[in-house]
């Protein structure tokens, strides 16, 4: 662009549809790869999403509409400046959010565990079994083995060390698994008439998914807040979410059973 043949108003916007450019594709990546729903929410990933927003849309094309004069000497010099400043947060962003990501999604004793990319130095990788999937881009699930066999190890590894579900030799198949597992989860029903707040959400999910025949509801729990997730059990899709916290919905003596 020939700086001498745009004004500051000119120049300005320009600087604002870049800038919203690149977040628009930094944004694809951060809402349907590294945090498919729900996980953005319950994970709170807000304040960083934000402090892009303030720093990449809001200040650095207001800095260009304030310093910006076509004949001024050092003008790519401080233009320059702005795009650094902009750079710099938006790589600081895109590390903070991608080091945070949910990479395992483990199912154990009924719900799912959060295991964020910045755990995978603390996890013993090298006892993962070949055949469990995990992905750098999404959430992947695995299941957490509770058969007779392992209960021994299960106790030793809570008792003497890291939680079960940061513990990479206990993954299993979750395909495999919640395919064939018996239980459902949460109770919707139950979940609905607890308030007018969880009725709409229940009757709204019951509109996408008329038949909940074979769909299963389970917590999960991100650093934020809870939410439930809705598998289908006949093939293991992760299909929906409902954004209801069902350890407050429910009275604490019912077991998330679905009984």
């Amino acid at each position: 662009m020939n700086l001498s043949s745009v004004n500051r108003y000119q120049a300005s916007f320009t600087h604002l549809v870049l800038s919203a450019a690149v977040l628009a594709i930094f944004f694809i990546l951060v809402f349907f790869i590294w945090y498919p729903a729900p996980y953005f929410d319950i994970e709170g990933t807000h304040t960083v999403i934000l402090l892009l927003i303030g720093v990449d849309l809001v200040i650095g094309p207001l800095l260009t509409l304030v310093i910006f004069k076509p004949d001024k000497p050092a003008l790519k010099l401080d233009l320059s400046l702005i795009v650094v400043v902009q750079i710099t947060a938006l790589l600081y962003g895109a590390y903070t959010i991608h080091s945070e990501r949910p990479y395992f999604v483990v199912f154990n004793a009924e719900q799912f565990t959060i295991v964020p990319a910045s755990e995978l130095g603390k996890l013993n990788m090298h006892l993962l079994e070949a055949d469990i999937e995990h992905r750098h881009l999404g959430p992947s699930y695995v299941y957490i083995d509770r058969s007779s066999n392992m209960t021994f190890q299960m106790f030793k590894s809570i008792a003497h060390g890291p939680p079960i579900e940061h513990r990479p030799e206990f993954y299993k198949d979750f395909t495999s698994h919640i395919t064939s597992h018996p239980g459902r989860g949460f109770n919707i029903e139950k979940l609905a008439i607890a308030s007018p707040e969880n009725k709409a959400k229940v009757d709204a999910l019951r509109a996408r998914h008329p038949d909940t025949r074979d769909l299963g509801f389970y917590s999960i729990q991100g650093k934020r807040r809870y939410a439930i997730l809705v598998v289908d059990h006949r093939n293991a899709d992760i299909i929906d979410y409902l954004d209801i916290n069902p350890w407050t919905s429910l009275p604490p003596a019912n077991p998330a059973s679905g009984q």
